[in-house]
């Protein structure tokens, strides 16, 4: 008998891997039940439970498969009963699925934790039960909630380097940014998400990923990117060959997706397509609404071709009438900007003759007032120096002792003014420079060793003052002065023997 029974269930368990009609394995896999609980083999027991859940799963019986697996948790959850690699709290982990999947998320999340809290819970059962608790906090809009559990599992991912179950709650972790309307990291994520589901050829969750991406963009009020999305996701959806990862209700959302556009685009023909489409993919106790729609966009259809005939007519006529008095104001117009532009232009150029004749009379101004006060400061030193000979010579002729006195009190205030300073030349280049812009610096260009007071040399020389006078400038003696004009000689290499010659050198620069 026990030898039958484990017989039953090992044909149960090969058919169910051979992929046949889950409604039709359901018989056996119930005899095979009922013979591991007459003959009370604790393996063959949880053996049969397990195929029978997973059979009754198959075929779509989620409620009675539920109550299997609450019986079954109650009868070995208390002894910690493990099948082999298959510990007690998978049992509860499948009922944590089997909740999400009716939409039950509270519930699932409180078989997530009680898996958890079985003792030693392998690798699998931590990660899943962390991404089931996260997806289900999402569902419920507690995304504070989901966010700390995905990286829970994102973390047990990357500790294990499961590159699989990384991705999973990445993608994950992406559609709780999505339901939080952050869509800038949602579509981060969603990037790299679909490179994994490409490279695994996950057909459906790519079409999901395409899917949520052309939401994005069409909150974004991107329609073009929206429409393309949408098309690539349904053509993905269409790849995907195992039945059971099909979700029909994804490839409806899909249609919906390209419906909305449609109607954003003002295209009744393609809303009528696609309205079509979406009433073919949906369930059945949704289409009497999406035959509604459909009923609905046929009739605006209609009418919309009527009012396009109507609207098509009227606007010939109108144009014909308008044509000749758009050509005659587009005349008018023509004739009147450039009329116009003429005149501008003409009181422009004007105006810039104007300008130049008014700045060309203030440059020539600036230059002779520049002239008139470097004169005036050259006269002042001259006049100064003269005025300190004169008293040294009345000095010498002078027999009176008062007067003598005198002479020598006068003398030593004119000598103690210090006779062009640094700060007193720094005055004279720059009136010099107002003068003659730019002479010291092609002078230096020209002659690079010049001293600084050969330099002031052949700034006096060009004003036209003879050896005596700038001597006095300069505070030297006319000796000194003879040396200075030697040195400039020598170093500039102008052999001219009079003064006007070098003059007439240094005009030039």
């Amino acid at each position: 008998m026990l030898r039958f029974t484990r017989l039953r269930a090992d044909i149960t368990i090969t058919d169910f891997d051979a992929g046949f009609e889950f409604e039709k394995l359901i018989p056996d896999a119930d005899k095979s039940f009922n013979y591991a609980l007459q003959a009370h083999d604790s393996d063959l027991l949880f053996e049969a439970y397990n195929n029978l859940v997973g059979i009754l799963i198959g075929a779509g019986h989620e409620k009675p498969a539920m109550t299997y697996l609450v019986r079954e948790e109650k009868l070995f959850g208390s002894r910690g009963f493990n099948y082999f690699d298959y510990p007690i709290n998978s049992i509860v982990m499948r009922l944590s699925g089997l909740s999400y999947h009716t939409e039950n998320f509270k519930e699932s999340i409180h078989y997530s934790k009680k898996a958890l809290q079985y003792p030693n819970p392998p690798y699998e059962i931590i990660v899943g039960c962390h991404n089931t608790i996260g997806v289900c906090y999402r569902e419920i809009g507690m995304f504070d909630s989901a966010q700390y559990f995905l990286n829970l599992a994102l973390n047990d991912a990357l500790k294990h380097k499961d590159s699989v179950y990384y991705n999973i709650v990445r993608g994950n972790m992406a559609f709780n940014y999505y339901y939080h309307k952050d869509y800038d990291s949602c579509s981060a994520i969603l990037k790299k998400y679909l490179r994994f589901c490409y490279d695994e050829q996950w057909h459906y969750e790519a079409a999901k990923v395409i899917y949520i991406s052309g939401n994005i963009l069409m909150k974004q009020n991107d329609l073009i990117g929206a429409e393309k999305q949408f098309l690539l996701a349904e053509k993905q959806f269409l790849k995907e060959t195992d039945k059971t990862m099909i979700n029909i209700s994804t490839l409806a959302g899909i249609y919906c997706g390209l419906t909305r556009v449609a109607h954003l685009k003002n295209d009744c023909q393609a809303e009528l397509k696609y309205t079509s489409l979406m009433y073919s993919s949906t369930a059945s106790f949704n289409k009497f609404t999406y035959e509604n729609d459909i009923k609905s966009v046929k009739i605006a259809q209609e009418l919309e071709d009527k009012e396009e005939t109507i609207n098509n007519l009227l606007t010939a006529r109108y144009y014909q009438r308008i044509r000749a008095v758009c050509f005659l104001l587009i005349f008018i117009l023509i004739f009147i900007i450039g009329r116009q532009v003429y005149r501008v232009r003409r009181n422009k150029f004007a105006y810039r003759e104007k300008i130049c004749e008014e700045e060309k009379l203030l440059a020539e101004q600036k230059l002779l007032n520049a002239q008139l006060q470097l004169g005036n400061f050259t006269n002042s030193f001259i006049q100064q120096n003269k005025a300190i000979e004169e008293l040294t010579a009345s000095l010498n002729q002078a027999n009176n002792d008062r007067k003598m006195e005198d002479a020598l009190v006068e003398i030593d205030r004119l000598q103690s003014i210090r006779i062009l300073t640094d700060d007193d030349w720094q005055e004279f280049k720059t009136l010099y420079n107002k003068a003659y812009p730019g002479f010291f610096q092609r002078l230096a260009d020209r002659y690079p060793y010049l001293t600084p007071a050969e330099s002031r040399y052949a700034a006096l020389i060009k004003l036209g003052l003879d050896n005596k006078q700038m001597a006095h400038i300069l505070a030297i003696s006319t000796d000194s002065m003879r040396k200075l004009k030697f040195r400039f000689r020598e170093k500039t290499n102008i052999e001219a023997t009079h003064d006007e010659d070098i003059r007439r050198i240094l005009n030039e620069i």
